[in-house]
């Protein structure tokens, strides 16, 4: 008997993996489109994880751990890296990777889950579940667009079934610990699992403790079985963290991460509908009444089944009220609770209904998992304008970009008339028109003679969340403005990739540095579900036909210039964008740069590069300065063979670009690397500090290059004397 179990096993295992990599196959087929942002940033950081490996063990590990402090690690990437390494390294070859491992893990993760909840024969309960998470298109959806998020919420849900293990006699609180962290460290996003999880233990147990109240001895018992099974979890979890991604840990405590991404919060009632919408009312129906009679029944196991409804409770709370985003890979969080309660309720039929009637209800929730799947994921406009959409689940078709020829023919356009150098600056941040986009096309439209485009691959795109977009216009030889203004959050969201927009197609002063060029290009019409909800109206018209029109630079823009389109830039947002600090390098040359290396602390940076003996650079300080101040700091050389003449001078600018204000006294500006300075101005209120660094390499050729720091900064008010 267990030899056949064993069997018949392997065989549904090799029916569930080749159904899976069929339909991913055959989904991949029908898209024609270019992809970018998250859709593709997966794969690339799985081919730079495989490169890494490739070139030792050591340097692939060493890579892996270096990327927890950045806001995507490579963790998702180890399972992958056999597959594309015997695939090869293709868009089509990464999907079939997550599809088996994260995708089919997560199917047989929810299967073990299930058998410990549903009370029936435990092999047809794992395989019934498993196959059933292929019948949900929200649960391909994440996969299908490239997000292995799966991975994460396969390790939760083992997390439940080793907690539920360890609460029923055996040791798994510890296990539930360990794939809580791993989930986290797996996406960043999932650290919320772990406050819902050990939140959702919490409220079990005050439910527990009331419900065992007048039953002598009792409530001490399932006061130490749930509250040692909840500290060792919580210390497995903080020994993982500690040991396998402390800069994860740490990076998590010193960002402000809603202030960050507050460009992306949603209301309540918006994040409601989103999520609801994602799964639809149909399949949110079926699970609550799936539960509701499993309840009844019997079928399920209640406390099991209590815990689950809470931690899904939890993270639903948390994610409507508290973090308030709504991406589609967010969805994750909630699949697990949607899939078991549609599993108990195809269970609970049989218990509760004989004849016609079971074979009716059976037919009718079979009808609705198909017809589900078409609305969900087929192409575009089944069900789309029916009012029964809201019953079925969010459609996710197959990616066809309208305008491809339109995006191929712009950058053919640009090979020709760039030079190699040449900066690229993309006046949209949205799901259809961003550099990523352009940039994605130019990887992808392979030209014949090698050209890459420089393309700024992190422009502005949302106000919160990034920096002005001055100093990367003022380096761009080339600016591409689609029109009408591409968006993928509300509009005063981004106010910032409006205000570039504006900059151009109603020729502000900028403008007059750049040369309009003849040529038009078409994009095409991004579909409904590429555009923000708020740029469209429900079921109105389609969004009108993005055309794309580029600029040459002809001249480099002036500091007076710079200064008042910066004023115009504060003007047009009420706060300052969020990864914007307190210094900001204004000049065209790509060679000077500011770091924030501490709470308000900063390095100014001027490098020196090869063939360049002299360079200059503007600083300009954007806080308020006091009317007469003294600012001291120091200048240092990372190559100690080098000793640059420096001439360091301040002013003050007003918003206008006028001068009101220069140095007090001449001492200290010019200096030597490795020298202290001293500036005192006066006169300077309401106006910008604007610091001019020119550098003197006394006549030697720089080679190799190497930086120059201003640092050790430090502003003060002075009273006059």
């Amino acid at each position: 008997m267990g030899s056949r179990v064993w069997r018949d096993g392997a065989l549904l295992l090799l029916v569930l993996v080749g159904v899976s990599l069929l339909f991913a196959r055959l989904y991949i087929s029908r898209e024609r489109t270019f992809y970018f942002a998250d859709y593709n940033a997966y794969l690339d950081f799985t081919t730079a994880s495989l490169e890494a490996f490739r070139e030792s063990a050591g340097y692939g590990l060493r890579r892996l751990y270096r990327s927890l402090g950045e806001d995507y690690n490579f963790y998702f990437t180890l399972p992958l890296l056999p597959v594309m390494e015997l695939l090869g390294e293709s868009r089509t070859s990464y999907l079939l990777g997550i599809t088996l491992v994260y995708h089919v893990g997560f199917a047989l993760s929810l299967g073990a889950l299930a058998v410990r909840l549903i009370a029936g024969p435990p092999h047809a309960v794992f395989w019934s579940v498993a196959f059933l998470s292929l019948a949900v298109p929200t649960v391909w959806a994440p996969t299908l667009r490239g997000y292995p998020d799966l991975g994460a919420a396969a390790l939760v849900a083992l997390g439940i079934t080793a907690y539920d293990r360890s609460l029923r006699g055996g040791r798994g609180a510890a296990v539930a610990g360990v794939c809580l962290a791993g989930a986290a460290l797996f996406r960043r996003h999932y650290a919320y699992a772990i406050t819902a999880f050990f939140g959702a233990m919490l409220v079990d147990l005050a439910i527990a403790l009331v419900a065992v109240r007048r039953v002598p001895g009792a409530a001490s018992g399932e006061l130490r079985r749930r509250g040692t099974a909840m500290v060792v979890a919580g210390l497995a979890a903080g020994l993982v963290l500690l040991v396998l991604g402390w800069p994860f840990v740490w990076r998590t405590l010193h960002t402000d991460f809603s202030a960050l991404y507050a460009g992306y919060e949603r209301d309540l009632e918006y994040s409601i509908a989103f999520y609801v919408s994602m799964y639809g009312i149909g399949m949110c129906a079926l699970a609550l009444t799936g539960y509701r009679l499993g309840w009844k029944t019997g079928l399920i196991k209640r406390d099991l089944a209590r815990f689950v409804l809470i931690f899904a409770a939890v993270s639903f709370a948390q994610w409507v009220l508290i973090v308030r985003q709504t991406t589609l890979h967010y969805t994750t969080h909630f699949s697990f609770a949607v899939l078991l309660g549609v599993a108990a309720l195809v269970w609970s039929i049989p218990e509760r209904l004989v004849g016609w009637r079971r074979r009716g209800a059976e037919i009718a929730v079979a009808a609705f998992l198909l017809v589900n799947m078409i609305a969900g994921l087929a192409p575009r406009g089944i069900l789309e304008t029916t009012r029964a959409r809201w019953f079925f689940a969010a459609g996710h078709p197959p990616l066809v970009l309208d305008g491809y020829d339109g995006f191929v023919r712009l950058i053919e356009y640009l090979r020709q008339v760039t030079r190699d150098d040449d900066r690229i600056y993309v006046a949209a941040w949205s799901a259809a028109v961003s550099p990523r986009s352009l940039e994605r096309v130019d990887r992808v439209a392979k030209p014949s003679n090698g050209k890459r485009l420089a393309f700024w691959r992190s422009v502005t795109a949302v106000d919160s969340r990034d920096s002005y977009p001055l100093q990367k216009l003022l380096r761009s030889e080339y600016v591409v403005v689609p029109s009408p203004p591409q968006y993928h959050l509300p509009p005063d969201r981004q106010r910032l990739v409006r205000l570039v927009h504006d900059l151009f197609v109603n020729n502000w002063e900028m403008a007059a540095d750049f040369t309009v060029l003849p040529e038009q290009f078409d994009l095409g019409s991004p579909p409904a579900w590429q555009v923000g909800p708020e740029v469209r109206a429900a079921d109105s018209m389609p969004p009108p036909r993005v055309t794309a029109r580029v600029y040459r630079r002809n001249r480099a823009t002036s500091l007076p210039a710079a200064i008042r389109t910066l004023a115009s830039m504060e003007a047009a947002v009420a706060n300052r964008p969020g990864a914007e600090g307190d210094w900001i390098a204004l000049d065209s040359a790509a060679a000077s740069e500011v770091h924030q290396y501490a709470e308000g602390r900063y390095r100014l940076t001027q490098w020196m590069r090869p063939g360049l003996p002299t360079a200059r650079s503007e600083f300009v300080h954007l806080e308020p300065v006091p009317d007469r101040f003294i600012l001291t700091g120091r200048i240092r050389a990372d190559d100690r063979a080098a000793t640059p003449r420096v001439a360091l001078t301040g002013m003050c600018m007003d918003r206008g670009g006028r001068v009101v204000a220069g140095p007090d006294t001449e001492a200290n500006t010019a200096t030597t690397a490795g020298e202290t300075f001293s500036l005192t101005l006066k006169g300077c209120a309401e106006a910008f500090l604007v610091l001019s660094l020119q550098v003197d390499g006394g006549g030697r050729l720089i080679t190799p290059p190497y930086p120059l720091h201003i640092d050790r900064l430090d502003l003060q008010p002075q009273t006059a004397s």
